[in-house]
């Protein structure tokens, strides 16, 4: 069976024990964490162990320190806090680390761009490798790689087991395309995929529930390039009904995964 998680926003808490704690009533199978400075590493690791594993790191910092500058002290700052992300993983078990590619900026040429987050990535690419981490490009509303093509060919490039994607298909469609596009050009460089819903005539993020992603569909096209998960729902949480609220989109999710053969 295909592992279930969610981004910790799921459980609208500032303290991780609330998180891994109700995270595992609400059964989840793993909880992606978001990366920011001064982590406690220490109690990470006693609550993963106890409750939940941890399956993913999340670089937002990334929107921010951006590996597509042309500002190379940008670009250094945002290598940096993967290269600290690495060590976080290797501390805490985990493998995959979300890479926003970077952003893109309209006084910058958009090969220049391209140019200098292949070059933020490229740099890291070895010391991935060496430390059996891997680092996953996502698809965003980053103003780069819209195309499927493109973007598949960029996670390509680097020509290294250790990069891959990590493919998000409400995103596609928030972009305007289309997310089976996306999984025909990856096949077997998506990684790991997050899970989250689209309204085509609102144009926005709803809940899971909510009219939107043909769910069942997109995840038998996944299936069909021979992706086994995880899924990660990349949702917030509702304060009032915390656990309720989570396990109701995690079984919303399995039921879907079921009826497409996961």
């Amino acid at each position: 069976m295909a592992l279930v998680g969610a981004v910790e926003s799921i459980i609208p808490s500032s303290s991780y024990k609330d998180v891994f704690e109700k995270g595992a009533e609400a059964r989840l199978d793993c909880v992606e964490l978001r990366y920011r400075s001064g982590l406690p590493v220490a109690q990470l690791k006693e609550l993963s162990s106890s409750y939940l594993p941890i399956s993913s790191l999340m670089m937002g910092v990334l929107w921010e320190l951006n590996l597509a500058s042309p500002d190379q002290a940008v670009r250094s700052k945002g290598v940096e806090a993967i290269k600290e992300g690495m060590k976080i993983a290797e501390l805490l078990g985990f493998r995959d680390i979300l890479v926003v590619p970077g952003v893109g900026k309209p006084d910058v040429p958009y090969r220049k761009l391209v140019e200098k987050s292949a070059e933020s990535i490229g740099g890291i690419v070895k010391m991935a490798e060496d430390a059996g981490v891997f680092l996953c490009i996502e698809n965003v509303g980053n103003g780069l790689f819209y195309s499927p093509a493109e973007f598949s060919s960029f996670v390509a490039r680097f020509n290294s087991g250790n990069v891959k994607a990590y493919f998000d298909f409400a995103n596609a469609y928030y972009c305007g395309l289309y997310p089976e596009w996306f999984i025909d050009e990856l096949g077997s460089l998506i990684k790991v995929v997050h899970v989250k819903n689209w309204d085509p005539e609102k144009k926005a993020f709803v809940r899971l529930a909510e009219k939107g992603i043909d769910f069942a569909n997109i995840f038998r096209k996944l299936l069909a390039v021979g992706y086994k998960g995880p899924f990660i729902l990349e949702i917030g949480g509702d304060r009032e009904r915390v656990v309720e609220y989570a396990r109701e989109n995690v079984d919303f999710v399995r039921e879907r995964l079921k009826v497409s053969g996961y």
